[in-house]
């Protein structure tokens, strides 16, 4: 990322920032919507916005569609969340007739909205905070800029500009704990091709507020509870490969997870463990769901951009980790399909670069 657009990205957030601020008379309330299935990006976004806005006299929310996984139970502000599925009908309702602002963060269509879609387009006001692909364009609700590296990193900016606005300082440690763990997970503990100086920049800047980032590392990075050591290690003797190797794919069946005990949350590092397997370029894991759903993902290295094969399944995500959901399939049926898919996508990748 260059200078200049960086310097292009604080203008637009200036510009966000004093309009929120020329907003925040009367404690208006303002709801925050991450996308389904949040991840630590989404979570520790949405969280430190939260507080921030709470900080320059808003009254703010974040509206999750599933309970915080466990993982980041330790996140500050979580007294801000509400989950939707254990709201009372008059509860949604006073939250529909009260939010003066919403916010979708880490996403930029609210088809990943699951059911809070229609509470989101209800709003008065709404803005858009995203650091993904999109064919979108920017406008005075829309905040996109895929040279962040994290919606974390985003967000970081957003309240350095809201600082300059309100004349306030807002980043502190529990701000700092939240966007600390969405720029790590995010960005592969720094270690994708999507990290930049800024995003080091930004990442020094939260260890100065007093972070205990050695042990947030620790915790993020390294540490799994036993049942997802024992999940991962049934898994990989499961792992197949395409390619000689370049591919490498799991598919997991509703059977599997009885058998395995397993949650979905066990499974979260194996598209990334089976991609860093030597000689692999392209790592696939699918998994049926207990709705009957098919859910498909990708991770890639070096230019192998996985984002647009996910994008034909109906997905998206970043270039070199996506996702994707299908209907109205079978495991196997999808496994054949988006293989055959990959192979073609991949071999045309190699002799291009042949």
């Amino acid at each position: 990322m260059t200078s200049d657009a960086l310097s292009r990205r604080q203008d637009e957030l200036d510009f966000l920032a004093q309009d929120l601020w020329a907003g925040a008379k009367d404690s208006p309330l303002c709801l925050i919507y991450p996308h389904i299935r949040a991840d630590g990006d989404a979570y520790g976004a949405s969280l430190a916005l939260a507080l921030a806005m709470e900080k320059i006299g808003y009254k703010a929310e974040v509206l999750l569609e599933e309970p915080l996984i466990e993982q980041f139970s330790y996140l500050p502000g979580q007294e801000l969340l509400k989950i939707w599925p254990k709201l009372k009908d008059s509860e949604k309702e006073a939250l529909q007739t009260k939010q003066a602002l919403a916010i979708m963060v880490d996403l930029s269509t609210p088809d990943r909205l699951g059911k809070r879609r229609d509470h989101y387009e209800s709003a008065p006001k709404r803005l858009i905070l995203d650091h993904h692909l999109s064919r979108l364009e920017n406008d005075t609700q829309t905040y996109i800029f895929p040279d962040a590296a994290a919606s974390c990193e985003l967000i970081y900016d957003v309240i350095n500009s809201l600082e300059k606005a309100s004349n306030r300082t807002l980043l502190d440690r529990d701000i700092a704990v939240s966007l600390y763990s969405g720029l790590l997970t995010d960005t592969g503990a720094y270690s994708y091709n999507s990290v930049t100086p800024h995003t080091l920049e930004v990442g020094a800047d939260l260890i100065r507020q007093g972070i205990d980032f050695p042990r947030l590392n620790s915790h993020l990075l390294k540490e799994v509870d036993w049942q997802t050591f024992y999940v991962e290690g049934l898994l990989r003797a499961q792992v197949q490969e395409l390619m000689g190797g370049k591919v490498r794919y799991l598919s997991v069946t509703k059977k599997m997870m009885q058998d395995m005990k397993a949650k979905d949350e066990h499974l979260e590092a194996m598209p990334g463990a089976m991609r860093d397997i030597k000689g692999c370029l392209l790592s696939l894991m699918l998994r049926e769901t207990s709705q009957g759903q098919v859910r498909g993902n990708l991770r890639s290295e070096n230019d192998v951009d996985v984002r647009l094969l996910a994008e034909e399944f109906g997905g998206g995500g970043h270039k070199n980790a996506a996702g994707f959901t299908l209907e109205d399939t079978t495991l196997a049926q999808a496994q054949d399909h988006i293989l055959a898919e990959l192979e073609a996508y991949l071999t045309d990748y190699l002799e291009s670069y042949a």
